[in-house]
């Protein structure tokens, strides 16, 4: 608005400037009441805003679709990790709704896969600097495996009573020189306690690990694993399994059992005390060039005693003779054969 004081034509009076400052004071701010109508409106804005998420489409769709929604964000092609940035842990971070629906959903925490911290390893690249000194990184991967020890606790636990697959990495280099009675010690960590404590919901179990972690899964009572359906054991992290007799590895017995999965297996394989003919996967190979070989009349005896396979994958050596002929055995069921042919 704008005042502006003209002289009449008639008279000689004009207001000096303290009067038009006097007159100025007299009228009425137009910005105070402008500023106030604004605050009210920003007010207004907020709470039509807060409302609107409310009703915002995510928020309409029922716990159950959601759930499978979630359900389907997991990995496929492997466990679920302990991961902020993945699926379930990352549904959870959203909003505090998502956060309940995730946790009161069993099936979200029937994966996981759990790197068990090696003492060595983990620190190796700080030790060659100086920066932590060897009494200090034992007590770091303490503090490390009590962490996700409970944290595996924690997801266990969320899971409920639903059949689960677990998979771990143990590269423990802080190990004492394998024998027999360290084998027979059953040498014990936290996070392989807790994966033990649940022994009675496995479904599938995925393990690389030294002999000494590897024995108290090979010797488990199979009667008390009602849902295992799948054997996943890489043999490369240890040097002792044949001290380890056939006979006691019980975990092979499970009547359960439809799929094995055996990397730089000790020994003749064809010996384990497995029930065959149950198997509709077999996998055997090597990680690296050593003399571990499946030979080819072991592979061809594996195949005759597994009439139900649907995959097989075998490591075999190269003949260097024409071999003998073989008795003609019929898979009706299998769907993928690869042999892959090696030389040792």
């Amino acid at each position: 608005m704008t005042i502006s004081f003209e002289e009449h034509p008639n008279t000689n009076y004009a207001p000096t400037d303290e009067q038009q400052h006097e007159i100025l004071h007299m009228l009425p701010e137009p910005e105070e009441p402008l500023s106030g109508m604004k605050g009210d409106i920003d007010d207004l804005v907020q709470h039509i805003d807060q409302h609107r998420a409310l009703t915002s489409p995510i928020r309409r769709i029922p716990q159950e679709i959601l759930q499978e929604i979630f359900i389907h964000c997991l990995p496929t092609n492997r466990n679920a990790i302990m991961s902020a940035r993945e699926a379930p842990l990352t549904l959870g971070r959203v909003c505090s709704s998502w956060r309940s629906i995730s946790i009161s959903t069993p099936r979200l925490w029937t994966t996981v896969h759990v790197p068990i911290p090696d003492g060595y390893l983990d620190f190796e690249w700080k030790l060659c600097s100086g920066d932590i000194a060897p009494a200090d990184r034992v007590v770091a991967a303490k503090r490390i495996a009590d962490l996700r020890t409970a944290a595996l606790k924690e997801w266990l636990n969320r899971s409920r009573s639903l059949p689960v697959n677990i998979s771990f990495t143990h590269r423990d280099h802080s190990l004492p020189p394998i024998s027999v009675p360290a084998l027979q010690s059953h040498h014990s960590h936290p996070i392989v306690d807790t994966i033990l404590s649940v022994a009675h919901r496995w479904r599938k179990i995925s393990i690389a690990a030294p002999a000494q972690t590897m024995v108290r899964f090979l010797t488990h009572s199979p009667h008390e694993l009602p849902f295992l359906e799948s054997l996943d054991f890489d043999f490369s992290l240890g040097r002792a399994f044949s001290e380890i007799p056939l006979q006691d590895q019980n975990i092979y017995r499970t009547p359960s059992l439809r799929k094995l999965y055996l990397m730089h297996p000790r020994g003749d394989c064809s010996q384990l005390p497995v029930s065959w003919a149950q198997l509709t996967d077999l996998t055997i190979e090597r990680k690296w060039r050593t003399n571990f070989c499946l030979r080819l009349p072991q592979a061809v005896e594996l195949l005759s005693r597994c009439p139900r396979l649907v995959r097989c994958r075998l490591e075999i050596p190269f003949a260097a003779k024409t071999p003998v002929q073989f008795p003609l055995i019929v898979l009706p069921d299998l769907e993928s054969l690869t042999i892959l042919e090696v030389t040792i």
